[in-house]
């Protein structure tokens, strides 16, 4: 049989989660001529006979914290033409918007494709960004998974088809009352510090050392690693998604520790550097609205309610580089959700 599609995924002994998972999956292996890999890294036996519900193809893996490692061990059995990844604590909302893309042969004229995941950062649903992720591409010999955190599916070559199905993931959720720090940030951040001491030239690695240190409230070291991890990418020839995360966030970070001045100033310096994108401007304007209200200059803030309109204006009509520019929490849908608050703003300020 010609596959078209391997569906890889990573399970634990999240249960709870787990059965929504692979649910979700059904119309996928249903319709399609596709395969579903599961790397198991758990070891509850119920687990497993949930996964066996739903196929055979099980890799059993000892954990060694390394994501890219668990993931390569499943992608490297993978037959099918494509390859989608998913973890155990994320579910489809629906997935006809793929069968579709395969079904009508649409997927022969892309190389690879994004669809969205929906970080919701409570367990009652009621807060969540969206951002797309890169999880769909053609198998290669070259196909493979990098990073031992935060890993990446490389290449992902062009042209690339942007969906707009999404995933729902609680993964980053955080309890309404904190006992202790996340368990997730207690795990990848040591081992982020330690790729940083044998590669302290990543601006990547000091993006996700700063989001950890954002995700336990930690604002001075994150402001630390966002500044130098700017000064590096900024050193690079192209301009990825990392810099534009690392553009939005430095003064939105300092921002958090109190010092508004100073958020003020990084923000307007960014907003002057030549490598500063259409989508981190519009970002950026945002978060200097709030810093000028708090400085009580309006008029200035009023001159970044404007930008905020110029480049939401901009990015509506030129929708390609909208989609095109964008990282973890920073799209152009995230940047529409502050409209009303950034215009009633304009109105105060006047």
């Amino acid at each position: 049989m010609n596959i078209q599609l391997t569906i890889s995924m990573l399970v634990s002994d999240r249960i709870e989660t787990l059965g929504k998972c692979l649910a979700s999956l059904k119309p996928l292996l249903r319709e399609l001529d596709s395969e579903l890999i599961v790397v198991f890294t758990g070891k509850n036996e119920e687990t497993l006979e949930l996964v066996r519900q739903y196929t055979s193809h099980i890799i059993p893996f000892t954990w060694c914290d390394d994501f890219a490692k668990a993931r390569n061990a499943g992608l490297k059995e993978g037959r099918g033409e494509w390859f989608l990844y998913i973890d155990d604590d994320e579910w489809f909302e629906d997935t006809t918007e793929i069968i579709q893309f395969f079904k009508s042969g649409e997927y022969r004229q892309y190389q690879s494709a994004f669809y969205v995941a929906r970080n919701y950062l409570d367990f009652q649903g009621k807060r969540y960004s969206d951002g797309g992720v890169g999880r769909m591409c053609r198998l290669t010999p070259e196909t493979e998974f990098v990073f031992p955190i935060h890993e990446n599916l490389v290449p992902l070559g062009e042209p690339c088809k942007h969906l707009s199905t999404f995933v729902h993931h609680y993964g980053y959720a955080r309890k309404e009352c904190f006992d202790e720090k996340d368990t997730r940030t207690s795990r990848n951040l040591p081992l982020l510090l330690e790729m940083y001491e044998k590669d302290p030239d990543s601006p990547r690695c000091c993006m996700q050392i700063a989001q950890e240190y954002r995700s336990v409230s930690e604002f001075g070291p994150a402001v630390e690693y966002c500044r130098r991890g700017l000064g590096l990418a900024r050193k690079e020839k192209q301009i990825y998604n990392y810099e534009l995360w690392l553009q939005v966030h430095l003064p939105l970070l300092i921002f958090y520790t109190g010092d508004l001045r100073l958020a003020l100033e990084e923000g307007e310096r960014i907003l002057k550097h030549p490598r500063t994108l259409e989508s981190a401007a519009l970002h950026l304007s945002v978060t200097l609205v709030a810093v000028c209200r708090g400085l009580k200059e309006y008029k200035k803030g009023l001159k970044y309610v404007n930008l905020y309109h110029e480049k939401f204006c901009y990015l509506l009509e030129h929708k390609e580089k909208a989609v095109l520019q964008s990282a973890a929490g920073i799209t152009f849908d995230m940047a529409a959700k502050e409209m009303i608050p950034v215009y009633m703003d304009g109105l105060f300020f006047r």
